[in-house]
């Protein structure tokens, strides 16, 4: 059992840096700038939690947009399983 845990991080490892090295090769990676992610942790720390809250109601707002009728869907159906699997683990 151990063998055949090892064996499939290891093809796991090669298909996740197979694919890093296709996306840098041709270009289709993403990278953030490390400059704009302290410049966000920082501002994040300054923040009251009436702040975050806010701008976490915001930032919803823009996924929303961002996202297709049935992605909307989808992540409304899971929410709804979420919050009715959360009442009936507090009903026993």
């Amino acid at each position: 059992m151990h063998k055949r845990k090892d064996k499939f991080r290891r093809v796991q490892r090669w298909i996740s840096y197979n694919r890093f090295a296709m996306k840098s090769a041709t270009g289709d990676m993403q990278i953030k700038n490390p400059a704009a992610q302290a410049l966000g942790r920082l501002r994040a720390a300054q923040m009251t939690f009436e702040e975050r809250s806010e701008a976490g109601k915001a930032g919803g707002a823009a996924r929303a947009a961002k996202m297709t009728k049935a992605e909307r869907k989808a992540s409304a159906k899971k929410a709804a399983a979420a919050r009715w699997a959360k009442k009936a683990k507090g009903a026993k």
